[in-house]
């Protein structure tokens, strides 16, 4: 698999954790589990493709890309809800959903690949 810096995936997983970060911050008050949450459930989608990448074999390599998919439908789950509560702008939320997409498509096209 090589280096897992080199993904796209992780890079584009990486990135979108990092924007989640800083607007979950924004969610205000009486909603930090929520923001907590899925701050959590966003970076672990990449820090998940870097652990199976380091495990070396393609049996752990699967294992942990199929729980960074988890985390991915987990994230996306967590956007829908602070919409849904008013807690995040639906403009971003409409972003946020373009780029989750993305990142779930590369993923499954990385699953494939190795199987």
């Amino acid at each position: 698999m090589g280096n897992y810096r080199d993904l796209q995936v992780w890079q584009r997983a990486r990135s979108f954790a990092a924007r989640i970060d800083r607007e979950s911050r924004q969610l205000g008050r009486g909603n930090g589990e929520l923001a907590d949450q899925l701050r959590r459930a966003a970076l672990s989608i990449p820090t998940n493709l870097a652990e199976g990448a380091c495990r070396g074999r393609d049996g752990e390599i699967l294992r942990f890309i199929a729980i960074a998919i988890g985390s991915a439908g987990e994230t996306d789950s967590l956007l829908l809800h602070a919409a849904d509560l008013g807690a995040l702008d639906p403009r971003t939320a409409g972003e946020f959903d373009e780029d989750l997409t993305m990142i779930r498509k590369l993923l499954f096209k990385l699953r494939r690949s190795l199987q």
